[in-house]
């Protein structure tokens, strides 16, 4: 409801996609990655209504924009990434 009221819209706007338990909040830690291994997850689609990611100097998150169509999302040290 925070971030419903903090874009100007009404608290109840995203009830109906943050009803289910695997819209919950999850924190998860990635150890960085070896260069001689394959990709940490792969390609997944992330669950619930909204995934932030906190960013350091390493990146290596990409986002599909169209079917077999990658783009690496902008690296800033620092930042969250909102998606």
């Amino acid at each position: 409801r925070a971030c419903a009221l903090g874009l100007g819209l009404a608290a109840d706007t995203f009830d109906f996609c943050t009803s289910d338990a695997m819209t919950k909040l999850r924190l998860l830690g990635y150890p960085a990655a070896d260069a001689s291994r394959a990709p940490g997850c792969g390609a997944h689609t992330d669950w619930g209504a909204l995934t932030l990611l906190a960013q350091d100097d390493v990146g290596g998150l990409e986002v599909c924009v169209a079917p077999g169509v990658w783009r690496e999302a902008p690296n800033r040290d620092g930042a969250l990434l909102v998606n």
